[in-house]
């Protein structure tokens, strides 16, 4: 009898054990595969930094852009332009050249200023509210020639090149690379 008892006390608690009144249900563990497909290209992005859109200015790139409209008097409020500027004047013709990136916290644009004998373009950066955080130029053309910009940006890279003949070091033209941080501030690499 002692032997039925302890059968039936084991079937009855295997019994409540499988009922699954709450209908809880365990999904199976999945492993997902890290390895990297040779062939592929790999991203690097620098630790909380945004991802650019890649973009190359130089002289051909900048002559053959159309720009739409001139910023107004309000738009050049917004954007800071007498802060990113220290020549503003009413004389010269900005526009929004491109958008390199927009988001909740950040936007990052390419502003430039054109005059019949000289082209300007800076990469601005800008926080929620569009309070201007940081600049730097980014290319710069004048019919002189004595200093010209050219910039690359590609996999988050800001690479300016700067062709300076009045420098006077034997070579006259020097690349720093740049990437945006989390505090929305250009960082030398």
């Amino acid at each position: 009898m002692r032997s039925y008892l302890l059968f039936f006390a084991i079937l009855v608690s295997m019994s409540a054990c499988n009922s699954n009144t709450s209908k809880e249900t365990v999904a199976p563990v999945v492993q997902k595969d890290t390895t990297v497909k040779s062939g592929q290209p790999v991203t690097v992005v620098e630790k909380d930094s945004i991802m650019l859109k890649n973009v190359e200015l130089n002289e051909k790139t900048v002559l053959n852009k159309k720009n739409i409209s001139a910023l107004d008097k309000s738009l050049q409020k917004k954007y800071s332009i007498r802060k990113l500027d220290s020549l503003e004047s009413d004389g010269f013709n900005y526009f929004i050249y491109d958008t390199l990136y927009s988001g909740k916290k950040t936007t990052a644009l390419l502003i430039s200023r054109k005059w019949p004998e000289e082209n300007i373009v800076w990469l601005v950066i800008y926080d929620a509210a569009m309070n201007l955080m940081d600049q730097k130029q980014v290319y710069y053309d004048n019919s002189e020639g004595y200093l010209a910009i050219e910039t690359s940006i590609s996999n988050n890279k800001v690479k300016i090149t700067t062709d300076n003949i009045y420098e006077e070091s034997a070579d006259t033209k020097k690349t720093v690379s740049w990437f945006i941080d989390a505090n929305n501030k250009l960082v030398k690499k």
